[in-house]
């Protein structure tokens, strides 16, 4: 009983202190909890980014500027090949629709150029085709278009150029796809089976 009594002195010392109440006290109130989906998760964000801004184009839904049938070279396309032949060098490149260039090779970087006997000439033209599909692979970029003019078309080195990139299973013409999955698959389909018959020809 003496001890009882002198807990309950120590209490009301405690509690008219203003120490350690709470650490005697016991309150059957249940423990607050945090939500567990608060609603600033479903706050939306006022901007967005665009991490993939190539998405469309891999599935074939991005827009093409349309509208310019009575210009050419025509500006429909994603991604266009141009190959510049000069006196003593062949360039190609591979410029975006907004005009930027992604991929390019040219017989003057003398990575290139060590390797060949001549800069200008028909296997000059192939190794520079070479090179640049196997830049355009590793960039992600599988289709464009190329469209040269009648006496660059008649040229046998430019003849070869589109045929070596055909090689890497690129597709160069890209007008008969449309807008769904099936044409890109299918298009590449007839180019890998163009690539075969061309292997078994040589």
């Amino acid at each position: 009983m003496a001890l009882r009594s002198r807990c309950w002195e120590l209490l009301s010392v405690c509690r008219n202190s203003g120490c350690g109440a709470a650490a005697f006290s016991t309150s059957s109130k249940p423990e607050v909890k945090p939500a567990v989906d608060p609603p600033e998760n479903e706050a939306v964000a006022p901007e967005f980014t665009n991490r993939n801004p190539r998405n469309l184009e891999l599935l074939a839904l991005a827009r093409k500027e349309r509208g310019w049938g009575t210009v050419w070279p025509s500006r429909e396309f994603w991604h266009r090949l141009r190959v510049t032949r000069t006196q003593h060098h062949i360039e190609a490149v591979v410029e975006h629709r907004n005009g930027q260039v992604v991929v390019s090779a040219s017989t003057r970087e003398w990575a290139i150029k060590k390797h060949l006997y001549s800069t200008k000439d028909v296997m000059a033209c192939e190794s520079i085709g070479r090179v640049l599909a196997g830049r355009c692979l590793e960039a992600g970029i599988s289709f464009m278009v190329h469209q040269p003019t009648p006496w660059e078309a008649a040229s046998d080195s430019v003849f070869l150029f589109p045929c070596t990139l055909k090689g890497f299973a690129l597709i160069l013409d890209i007008g008969y796809l449309h807008h769904n999955n099936s044409s890109i698959y299918q298009g590449l389909f007839m180019c890998q089976t163009e690539v075969s018959i061309l292997r078994c020809i040589s």
